[in-house]
């Protein structure tokens, strides 16, 4: 079994710093609440930390999609919103709050992390099917997306090299 190294590390192009750590990023939000004009997002919109709806008809779940790092033991972690079913959605407020293990659902993601958000053929966003995977009291789902031939799919299964990690890192802010 190969050995893990023990820190990852990484040159940030905003500061030029060495940093060291894996971080985590994540949306407020979900994409489609971009849509909104801003003096109507109050009336047609309710965000929380975790879930959103829109025009009472568009449901999404916050959840956890993990990018491995060939040889590290953390991996870039991502908090992304997942497009649901009410049906879906319903079930999970109900176990907001308690162990959620037994939550699935499918959904949606919108693929806007930067490295990943190429346009499909018709100019638009990817929007790549995933499971939504619940997990103990407190932790979000867990993001597992479908089988794809979109870059995103293959580096979650795969992993990165911590050269692309370190590429990646780099196009996000601190």
């Amino acid at each position: 079994m190969p050995q893990k190294a023990e820190v990852f590390s990484f040159v940030c192009n905003c500061c030029g710093k060495e940093h060291v750590g894996i971080p985590a990023y994540g949306y407020d939000m979900p994409v489609d609440y971009f849509d909104i004009p801003v003096m109507d997002r109050g009336k047609r919109a309710v965000l929380g930390t975790d879930t959103c709806v829109i025009d009472r008809e568009r449901y999404y779940i916050k959840g956890i999609l993990d990018i491995p790092i060939v040889g590290y033991d953390e991996p870039i972690t991502w908090g992304l919103w997942a497009k649901v079913t009410e049906a879906d959605y319903a079930q999970y407020r109900k176990l907001l709050g308690l162990d959620g293990s037994a939550f699935q659902a499918t959904g949606k993601i919108d693929v806007t992390m930067p490295g990943y958000n190429e346009l499909d053929k018709a100019g638009q966003t990817y929007a790549l099917r995933c499971d939504l995977v619940g997990q103990p009291v407190g932790l979000r789902p867990r993001i597992l997306l479908h089988p794809v031939s979109h870059r995103l799919f293959v580096d979650c299964s795969q992993g990165v090299s911590p050269e692309r990690a370190s590429e990646l890192i780099a196009l996000m802010p601190h």
